[in-house]
């Protein structure tokens, strides 16, 4: 199975190579945590072209999120995917992220360990680890790969691993723009 893996990654990079294009793309928006929880994202990528309609972006991302009355959370990861380009300027995207989660609590806030222990939170930032994934789905508005400008939608799945369990992800809803420069 190693064997597929390295091949497959081999052939990825020298598809990467054989198209020449790349852009540095700076991107806002929307960030939203369960939709409701109302926040902010700032995103950096650099986006690798395979061919004319497929990219390889790299993107570093930057979101805040305010929690109810209880609490804040910064998050910060670099995720890795692809964006699929169709000639009626639609795009759809994937991608998978690790970084963390930083929780910064107003009020009293007690955690159970698996072992049923307690920890006691308070002006205090608890730091996660966060896999994630991201699912978009958008529109080029400058209906040129050179230069885009684009607008999409994207879900993200985050896991707040050591604090929360794997069976309770947390769903965000990112509406915003990204523009190449």
């Amino acid at each position: 199975m190693n064997k597929i893996a390295v091949i497959f990654l081999f052939l990825i990079g020298l598809a990467t190579s054989a198209y020449s294009q790349k852009n540095w793309n700076l991107g806002a928006g929307y960030f939203g945590q369960q939709a409701t929880y109302p926040g902010a994202v700032l995103q950096l990528e650099y986006e690798s072209f395979v061919n004319e309609n497929l990219s390889l972006p790299l993107r570093a991302e930057v979101g805040f999120y305010n929690h109810n009355k209880s609490h804040n959370v910064l998050t910060a990861d670099i995720q890795r995917g692809y964006r699929k380009y169709f000639s009626n300027s639609l795009f759809v995207e994937q991608s998978f992220g690790l970084g963390v989660m930083l929780s910064f609590y107003r009020e009293k806030f007690w955690h159970e360990h698996e072992d049923e222990t307690l920890t006691y939170f308070l002006n205090t930032p608890v730091v996660d680890f966060m896999p994630s994934t991201t699912l978009g789905l958008g529109y080029n508005l400058s209906k040129d790969r050179h230069s885009n400008d684009l607008l999409w939608v994207r879900t993200k799945i985050s896991w707040q691993l050591f604090s929360r369990e794997l069976s309770k992800p947390y769903f965000g809803l990112m509406i915003g723009y990204t523009h190449s420069f």
